[in-house]
């Protein structure tokens, strides 16, 4: 008997997200599906409600507002600056972590770049639209107990850590550069990661 969708289960789906014109932002469809644990903040508000109680199979749109998906936009998100501090490649919607002095990650998003300069935005840049997300369930299992010490999930088999070998004992300091590179670049985006706001 397959599971329904429930806080401490760890989800299989493949998602599409749209923006209020209905251009693809981003998608899992055509590479690997995207895993989460439910109940525990990994997904818009929206996005787990809808997904909850939701079994195998099923296959819907979920059509969410600003309030439920990635919030409005703060005029005073924005900070300028220097292109050196930044990858070499980058590009407009590019996702970028940086790490604060107490080791707080900070999502920032690329606004503009222009010369020696780039504008960073803490706003999502779906923010202030109202999105649709395309969803197909592909399975549900019950969470391990390590992923529900950590609030994620390890993959499907749930044995691959969210941290690679540093597993349970990396503490969520940084020791490297203050801004790291995510591989989250928008429109045709792998789909690697969970879309939070």
């Amino acid at each position: 008997m397959s599971q329904t969708i429930q806080a401490d289960k760890v989800v299989l789906y493949h998602f599409t997200l749209r923006d209020a014109a209905g251009n693809v932002f981003e998608t899992t469809v055509g590479s690997e599906p995207d895993v989460y644990l439910h109940g525990h903040d990994n997904l818009v508000d929206g996005l787990e409600a809808a997904l909850a109680g939701k079994a195998p199979g099923a296959r819907f749109d979920a059509v969410l507002g600003p309030d439920e998906s990635f919030g409005h936009p703060d005029p005073d998100a924005d900070e300028t600056v220097s292109r050196d501090e930044l990858p070499e490649e980058l590009a407009v919607n590019d996702h970028v972590i940086a790490t604060e002095d107490d080791g707080t990650e900070v999502d920032l998003w690329v606004k503009s770049v222009a010369g020696n300069e780039a504008v960073l935005t803490r706003n999502h840049p779906l923010a202030g639209q109202t999105v649709t997300f395309s969803l197909e369930v592909l399975d549900v299992r019950d969470a391990h107990e390590h992923e529900l010490t950590d609030g994620l999930a390890w993959g499907w088999s749930g044995e691959e850590s969210p941290w690679g070998e540093e597993g349970d004992d990396w503490d969520g300091s940084e020791d490297e550069e203050d801004v790291e590179w995510e591989e989250e670049e928008g429109e045709d985006d792998d789909g690697g990661s969970t879309p939070k706001a």
